[in-house]
């Protein structure tokens, strides 16, 4: 062989120079174990002969396979002698070096049946072959190994043109295979896990995956802890592997511990891989002999549980090695099942949960539902007789008939909330009886709003009504389309304070079988994120400003309820200062109805009736109007401003009714007893005699004496949202103070900015501003933080007085209270919760200590009060968010 020179690099290098096949140092310039290996090996009594004899073909592939990195190995010569390169020593195994030189049959006698077809057919056709991730058992560890290999087959040409021997390219693929077939038992395990809600569910969901892949996990067995008592219990068995239904521990497993293989974690406890060699019955999964070892690996708990949540016991794979890996998958799978479980744990606790809390609600529908019923019934005992008294009194006594009045009107209000909830009790039970009949129900709709016609007109507020006539009737039931026209309109009432309110009711524009109606407003509009909720039961939005704050919020989740009845559809659509359009959609016909809940009967049906006059009645007393003569005149049958105070009955009263000056008041010493009082039977007479007992009572709790003519009459600030509610405390208190009554916190504030009062009475709910902030306004400002302030509210409860005490107020009274709720003559002294509930009239007296010029202007300066009855003070303590009281008996 001629040698070629060739220029690389500059230099010259000539190939073939070391061709000899007869010199030593052809193999050794290949480098590496086998070149050194072949070159010390005698090849005389081998099937290729001594090394001289070796064709110049035989040494030109040798030379080429050892100084390839990719697994390479050749057969040669009639009995295929075997040659390999150092990266295919790994393949071998223990068959390394032993197998160099030897019969390529016998070096791979336990796969020649796979492989030793193939050999063949390439030495004897020529053609190539190739194999892909073809599963073998390979002798190489001191048992049949599974492995993968992807490989090549080619023929090798000898000197004279024939084929002298075959070359295997090979790749090893056995890790990879391996880990995609447990990557995909983990994913079918967790994917079978996730849609699975009980611990029964759980178990045989891991039992179907693992199934799957019965080549590394023959069988397996969980147990978890015994729900009646300690210890574990067998709850999955696969393929009936013998094992006891019953364990304190581990420790009580009747296989033997078996060594630790190298690469095995190292933290693992000696006692988790366990012998099965003397075992019978082993379930052998896909392969033809059974497990030699099983490994135990814990369940780890789940959320705070301590300790193991249970033992995972697998049968290993007796075709693989047990490493690091395998035993990583192993408590990975643990790890699945602790997760599992944990997850339907979590599931069946919330579902007890939703169930306990289902009868809990089934029980309050049910509570609600029947005393709303008992509500009735007093209601209808209260409300006539009034409506009767009010009839009789309208002439003969204007006053008392106008009290009553407000009695009759906040009856009707709590007829229409026992209503409601009744109604809402009754849908969620699913005992709600609608009658679907066939209406025209623009008429009907246009009449149900217009009924709120002379509320806008006195608010300054527009009333469109846009109703025409359709041309086909709708079905509903005609009160509960009464509820849902005069909730939306009422709603839009409250919150629209400028503008107007717009009524419509047509045919759909995106859909000829549905109508839609509209109630839109321009009032201040719904916050974007409050509008998913608008709906709920029970919700309200926090410092919405309004015409009241008043309110329960279940209006709007009742009309979604009673349009949901009519297989209709609601929807809001509302901009923050702009205003809020609602929208009801009702099918035409009457196939999306329950058959047995339709009459043919076409109702003739008119807006006239108790509820409609409800709505209205309370709408009118949201409007500042509905309060100027109780505000701005005394209460009928009080005196003027500067006018001395009415008496009880029985004391000397010159003129018609009028006290005289010094006249001693009923109660106080020598006053006559009020004897008269009760044998009074003409109506006129005892609303007279109940109005003079309440100032009367309300002398008492003043000291006992009527307020001289000359003193300055004391100035007392009522701020409440409620209309009846500063009409009544307003005419308690307008015979003996100049009261000046607000509607909300804001226009508190400015009042006393504007002209300091003496006390403060203030509700805390209120629109604008609330009484906390009124509260946090008037001690924030330097020439009224001194001020007393008395807050006023429905929340009962400890937590809600500490709250008001906390926030600065120096009383606070939990309504409902009456006249009789105040204070007798004497100051309270006692700590009982009934002096506690009191109105607070002591703050009244300390103002009549009061002198004209002895309030000090700021807060920086001592009160100067002269000696008086018991006067509580709270202050508050560091460690202790309730306020504590002491009482002093000097101010």
């Amino acid at each position: 062989m001629s040698a070629t020179n060739r220029l690389i690099d500059g230099s010259a290098l000539s190939l073939g120079d070391h061709a000899d096949p007869a010199s030593g140092s052809a193999f050794t310039l290949a480098g590496g174990q086998m070149a050194s290996l072949i070159e010390a090996t005698d090849w005389a009594s081998s099937g290729v002969g001594p090394r001289p004899t070796w064709p110049h073909s035989l040494t030109t592939v040798l030379r080429m396979m050892l100084t390839s990195r990719y697994q390479m190995w050749m057969a040669w010569g009639d009995d295929l002698t075997f040659f390999y390169n150092d990266a295919y020593i790994p393949t071998l195994g223990v068959k390394h070096p032993a197998a160099l030189g030897q019969p390529t049959a016998q070096v791979w006698s336990e796969i020649w049946p796979d492989v030793g077809p193939r050999i063949r057919s390439v030495i004897r056709t020529g053609q190539a072959t190739w194999d892909e991730g073809l599963m073998l058992f390979l002798l190489r560890s001191g048992y049949a190994e599974e492995t993968y290999h992807t490989f090549s087959y080619s023929p090798l040409p000898d000197d004279d043109g024939g084929i002298g021997g075959m070359l295997c390219v090979v790749m090893e693929e056995t890790q990879r295979v391996v880990g995609e077939r447990r990557l995909a038992t983990l994913r079918d395990l967790a994917s079978a896990l996730a849609g699975v809600h009980s611990e029964a569910d759980v178990l045989a969901a891991v039992a179907a995956a693992l199934a799957r892949n019965s080549r590394d996990l023959p069988f397996s067995l969980i147990y978890l802890p015994n729900g009646d008592g300690p210890g574990l219990c067998l709850h999955a068995a696969a393929d009936h592997m013998p094992a006891p239904d019953r364990i304190d521990g581990p420790a009580e497993l009747p296989w033997p511990a078996a060594e630790h293989q190298a690469g095995h974690h190292a933290d693992r406890p000696a006692g988790d891989l366990r012998d099965l060699d003397a075992v019978r019955g082993v379930p052998t999964g896909a392969w033809d002999k059974p497990p030699r070892r099983l490994l135990i690996s814990q369940i780890p708990a789940h959320g705070q549980q301590p300790g193991p949540a249970g033992l995972f016991i697998a049968g290993l794979n007796p075709h693989r090695p047990f490493d690091e890996a395998y035993a990583g998958f192993i408590d990975l799978i643990a790890a699945h099942i602790a997760a599992g479980l944990g997850a339907a744990r979590i599931y069946e606790a919330e579902r007890r949960r939703a169930e306990a809390l289902a009868e809990i609600d089934r029980a309050k529908t049910a509570f609600f539902s029947n005393v709303s019923h008992e509500f009735r019934t007093p209601l209808t005992l209260m409300l006539g007789p009034l409506e009767e008294e009010i009839a009789a009194l309208g002439k003969p006594n204007p006053a008392a008939a106008d009290r009553l009045s407000m009695v009759h009107r906040n009856g009707l209000r709590l007829l229409r909330l026992v209503n409601s909830l009744l109604d809402f009790s009754r849908i969620e039970a699913g005992r709600v009886r609608a009658r679907f009949q066939p209406i025209e129900l623009g008429a009907y709709t246009e009449e149900l709003a217009s009924t709120f016609r002379s509320a806008c007109d006195r608010a300054g507020l527009r009333l469109a009504a846009n109703c025409p006539r359709l041309d086909r009737p709708l079905y509903v039931d005609p009160e509960m389309w009464e509820r849902i026209v005069l909730n939306l309109v009422s709603n839009a009432f409250k919150y629209t304070l400028s503008g107007g309110i717009t009524v419509g009711l047509d045919v759909a524009r995106d859909d000829d079988q549905s109508a839609i109606l509209t109630v839109s407003d321009t009032g201040i509009g719904i916050p974007e994120a409050e509008l998913p909720h608008i709906f709920d039961r029970f919700h309200r939005i926090e410092g919405q400003r309004g015409r009241t704050m008043e309110g329960t919020g279940i209006g709007l989740a009742l009309v979604n309820e009673l349009v949901r009845l009519h297989g209709g559809a609601i929807g809001v659509h509302s901009r923050i200062d702009t205003g809020t359009t609602v929208s009801v959609r009702l099918r035409f016909g009457r196939d999306h109805l329950p058959p047995d809940r339709i009459s043919e009967t076409i109702a003739r049906v008119t807006a006239e009736g108790i509820a409609a006059a409800s709505f209205v009645e309370e709408a009118l007393r949201w409007l500042p109007e509905a309060e100027t003569p109780a505000a701005d005149a005394p209460a009928a049958g009080a005196p003027a401003a500067n006018a001395p105070a009415a008496v009880a009955p029985g004391a000397a009263a010159p003129g018609a009714g009028a006290p005289a000056v010094n006249a001693p008041a009923a109660g106080a010493p020598g006053a006559a007893a009020p004897e008269a009082e009760t044998r009074h039977s003409d109506p006129a007479t005892r609303a007279s005699t109940a109005e003079n007992m309440e100032s009367s009572s309300l002398l008492s709790a003043l000291g006992g004496e009527p307020l001289d003519r000359d003193r300055p009459r004391r100035h007392v600030l009522l701020a409440d949202d409620n209309a009846d509610m500063r009409d009544y405390v307003g005419r308690l208190l307008r015979p003996h103070y100049d009261v000046e009554a607000v509607r909300d916190g804001q226009q508190a504030l400015a009042a006393a900015q504007a002209r300091r009062p003496d006390l403060i009475l203030s509700d805390v709910m209120m629109p604008r501003m609330d009484g906390f902030g009124l509260l946090a306004g008037i001690r924030a400002d330097p020439a009224l933080r001194d001020l007393p302030v008395i807050l006023l509210s429905a929340r009962a409860g400890e937590e809600a007085r500490v709250e008001g005490l906390d926030a600065g107020a120096d009383d606070y009274l939990v309504k409902p209270f009456t006249a009789a709720n105040w204070p007798p003559a004497s100051a309270p002294t006692s700590n009982s919760p009934a002096c506690a509930n009191r109105l607070g009239i002591h703050y009244l007296k300390l103002m009549k200590c009061w002198r004209p010029g002895s309030r000090p202007k700021s807060a920086a300066a001592p009160r100067s009060r002269k000696p008086c009855v018991s006067h509580k003070k709270w202050r508050r303590s560091d460690t202790s968010p309730a306020a504590s009281r002491t009482t002093s008996t000097t101010c």
